[in-house]
């Protein structure tokens, strides 16, 4: 076992440690998603932080699978609403993450860069 490995296993048995490794994937995951949604609409993280609140490093971190606790339901709502798009909430199986935002064909593309 290599140094990195015993380190890794250490770092786990630390409860709190544990949890925020285990939902590194999920992070990753909603980064992704609010970023490929921000996209498709042609919104810049600057116009999306001044149209939901949410400050842009907060949308920065979040997109990029940072940070240890993930944000509130109000958050996500908010950015959903700012970007003109509805929040959904999907209970899947364990470590089957999907990957694709559906962006409705013709979705309006509004310009707010």
């Amino acid at each position: 076992m290599d140094n990195y490995q015993k380190l890794l296993d250490k770092l786990l048995e630390d409860p709190d440690f544990r949890a925020g490794y285990d939902a590194k994937p999920q992070f990753v995951n909603l980064g992704l998603a609010l970023r490929r949604a921000r996209e498709a609409v042609h919104v810049s993280q600057k116009a999306l932080s001044e149209k939901s609140g949410v400050a842009q490093s907060d949308i920065s971190r979040l997109e990029a699978g940072l940070g240890t606790k993930g944000p509130t339901f109000d958050t996500l709502l908010r950015l959903a609403r700012a970007l003109g798009m509805d929040l959904s909430v999907n209970f899947v199986a364990k470590n089957q993450f999907p990957v694709d935002v559906p962006i409705p064909q013709g979705y309006p593309h509004e310009s707010s860069t």
